[in-house]
């Protein structure tokens, strides 16, 4: 466990540990919730699911965990993705919507299976984003 995550841990803990009284009635927990939502700016889900992770898991249960897939995407093939850089390598004022519809009408991929937004942004992470096409051009 790094530095980080334990003082995450420990905050997490810090302001569920009001709650983990059993001896406490539930107009009592009520009270004290209400007063952790308002004292440190969180969701009621929020506290809700920090009390029921520990009360699962322990400390373990309040370790934030990284996504391992983070940054990949799942609906753009890098293949896919490729081609798309191509198509705007070939016109750098070629729009995401155009890209979309040459990839779609040449079954590269399903209709409606990557969204704009999706697209969009996997071509600016590649230095491919409509602005960063514009400057390559001149």
């Amino acid at each position: 466990m790094t530095k980080e995550e334990l003082e995450s841990c420990l905050k997490k803990y810090e302001i569920i540990v009001p709650l983990l009284n059993e001896n406490l009635e539930a107009c009592e927990k009520r009270i004290i919730r209400r007063q952790i939502l308002d004292k440190y700016d969180i969701s009621e889900r929020t506290l809700r699911r920090y009390v029921q992770k520990y009360c699962k898991y322990g400390y373990e249960g309040l370790i934030d965990h990284k996504r391992k897939d983070k940054g990949i995407s799942k609906s753009i093939s890098p293949s896919v993705l490729e081609k798309a850089i191509q198509l705007r390598r070939e016109l750098p004022t070629r729009s995401v919507r155009r890209i979309i519809n040459i990839l779609e009408s040449e079954g590269e991929i399903k209709q409606g299976q990557v969204p704009k937004s999706t697209l969009s942004r996997q071509l600016m992470q590649n230095g491919w984003g409509s602005k960063d096409a514009k400057l390559q051009d001149e």
